[in-house]
């Protein structure tokens, strides 16, 4: 007679081989994935910059990209909506991870410390140039360089137009 399967005790052993790997891991992803909410801000602002680049493009519409400076918060919509529609938006925002602060969004001629900022994305597939300042909470300064044709550059400094 032939078994096909395994028998008790050789599923309590892998199980155990597994729980006891799980507890050993469990910690370092833990502690990396606290350590790496820098990496995620700049992964996500990135990609949500490019990904407007080329949504405007393919669309043919304006889009804007909105900071609320007190509210630490981004959300996008197109050119074209009410302001009935652009406080809806903020309602479901990204909110920045916890410890991190939007400073204030500097454009070539201007610098907006408060309140709402955009970023304006057209359709040719360009962006406003514009300097993003974040700050976390140990006080560190992150500098997001947008370029209007380029990807987003990222500085571990607070970065100013000349």
């Amino acid at each position: 007679m032939q078994k096909n399967g395994f028998t008790l005790i050789e599923l309590v052993v892998v199980m155990a081989l597994l729980g006891i790997m799980l507890a050993l891991t469990a910690p370092k992803i833990q502690n990396s994935m606290l350590t790496d909410q820098s990496r995620k801000l700049s992964l996500w602002l990135s990609i949500k910059i490019k990904s407007m680049k080329q949504k405007s493009l393919r669309e043919s519409q304006k889009y804007i990209l909105y900071f609320n400076i007190d509210h630490n918060s981004i959300w996008e919509a197109g050119a074209d909506i009410s302001p009935e529609e652009i406080d809806a938006g903020e309602e479901s925002a990204y909110q920045l991870p916890e410890g991190f602060e939007l400073i204030d969004l500097e454009y070539p001629e201007d610098k907006i410390t408060s309140g709402r900022a955009l970023i304006y994305f057209h359709t040719a597939g360009y962006c406003d140039k514009v300097l993003i300042h974040i700050r976390d909470d140990k006080g560190a300064d992150l500098t997001f360089e947008v370029e209007p044709f380029l990807a987003v550059n990222r500085l571990d400094e607070y970065l100013e137009f000349e």
